[in-house]
Order: C-alpha cells, then structure tokens, then sequence
C-alpha cells in the first residue's frame, strides 16, 4: 500500500534532526539513516503556499509556511497553526522550479483537500519575511532553487513501490520466444525433389569434403551428406566399410 500524506504536530528540529552535511562528516563509512533522527537536506523559513484546485490545504489555515527536505519526507509547516503536513516522496509526482517558487503536484488525499481530484497542483513561493526562526534554518541557504535540488536529491532514493509491483508483474507476463527455424512444408513432407545432390572425393584426410565431384568413387566407399536442420552443424560423413574408418568434418550452419 502506498504511503499516505499525514498532519504532523511536531517541526523538525536540533534535537530530532540532522543536516546533511553535518550527519556526512559524521558517518563517512556508513551512509545510512539512524531510525531516531531526520537528515535534513534543505528548506526555507518563509514561503507563500498557493493551491490550483482547492482554496488551501486542510490542515492549514494560514498561506504563510516553512519548507523541510528531509531524507524520509516533505514537510510544509504553519507556524501560525503549530502543524504541518508530512507529504511523502512517492506522493510527489512532480516538483518543478519557476525563478523563485517551486511548482508541485502531489497526490490528493483527504488529509490535503476536499477536491474530487486525483492530483493537487501546489505553488510555494519565496517570501521575504523572517518567517520561522527554526536554528535549522540558520544553517542552509532556504532559496527556491536550494530547496529544489534538495528534493531532487531525496526524491531519487525513493522509488514508488506499486509500479515497480506493476513492472515486475509484466515482466513476469510477457512471454519469451526463443529464435526459430522455420521449416519449409515440402521439407517435411519428404519433398526433397529440388535437392541436388553432390559427392565427394575422398583422399582419406578429414578435410576432403569438398564440393568438387568425385567421378570415380571407389567401390565400398559411401558419401553423403547428413543435414539437421535447427541449432545443430551441418556435417558430412564418408565410411570406408574395409577398414570401418570414420572421417567426419563439420560446417557450422549460419544463418544470414
């Protein structure tokens, strides 16, 4: 099942969150998350929020928010409502940069909006105002295209884990062909009629299986001409029933 967006009641902060740059000098063998701390890539104190298709988003009754890029989630948060809403990554279909905003679409839920639409389009914009005084943001650059390439970042360590199911399911559906040989019908039929038949000389040596006719086969000696048709050589084969020697040379058959 999916991750849902969520109200959350608590804002990042010193205590419970890393920044990036901090938790990589800390942990350069290990790069992984500790389950009790966010990592904190980007954000900025003071955004205006902007929705397309519905008035606001339901949790907040302010346009006025701060934005956290951290490595597990999204986080936009009203200073004024003391919430925010935790927005996944793989809820984030989209997230583009225009100068100084950031255009997002996220997958509407009834956490976010009252819209019958599947998708919610979002504008955060840059504001000048001194906004949220988190020490975090005392330590990044909180601009538009900051706060951008920080979710792209983030973004790429999630993948959406129903497609991948959807993938994997037609992979595991689609059905593979081996490369075939087709056979003519009046092959297998018997029809060989067409067929031209050639001997060979025979000069004892296992590479005398040319195609120049021999007109005088000695008597007791056999040459022919053995063909498999598929992923098998094509081979020649002369007996020689006095002494029941065997000389045999092959031809790879290729298929231009």
């Amino acid at each position: 099942m999916p991750l849902q967006s969520k109200v959350v009641n608590e804002q990042p902060n010193i205590e419970n969150t890393l920044l990036y740059s901090t938790y990589q000098a800390s942990s350069p063998a290990r790069f992984s998350t500790d389950d009790d701390k966010f990592i904190m890539y980007g954000g900025g104190p003071s955004y205006i929020i902007q929705c397309k298709n519905v008035s606001k988003l339901r949790p907040l009754s302010s346009d006025r928010v701060s934005l956290f890029v951290l490595s597990s989630h999204f986080i936009i948060w009203s200073n004024k409502d003391n919430l925010g809403v935790e927005i996944p990554y793989q809820s984030i279909f989209l997230h583009a940069l225009d100068k100084n905003s950031l255009y997002l679409q996220v997958q509407n839920s009834p956490v976010l909006g009252d819209s019958s639409d599947e998708i919610l389009e979002i504008s955060l914009i840059e504001s000048s105002d001194h906004g949220n005084a988190n020490e975090l943001f005392t330590k990044v650059n909180g601009n538009a295209e900051t706060v951008y390439h920080a979710m792209s970042t983030c973004s790429a360590m999630h993948y959406d884990s129903e497609g991948e199911d959807d993938d994997e399911m037609m992979d595991h559906n689609h059905e593979t062909h081996s490369p075939t040989i087709e056979i003519p019908e009046n092959c297998l039929n018997g029809e060989a009629s067409h067929i031209q038949v050639r001997s060979f000389k025979n000069d004892g040596h296992a590479d005398d299986l040319d195609e120049e006719e021999d007109e005088e086969l000695e008597e007791g000696i056999v040459a022919g001409m053995s063909v498999d048709v598929g992923y098998a050589q094509i081979a020649g084969s002369k007996r020689i029933d006095q002494d029941d020697d065997l000389v045999c040379s092959s031809k790879r058959n290729r298929k231009q």
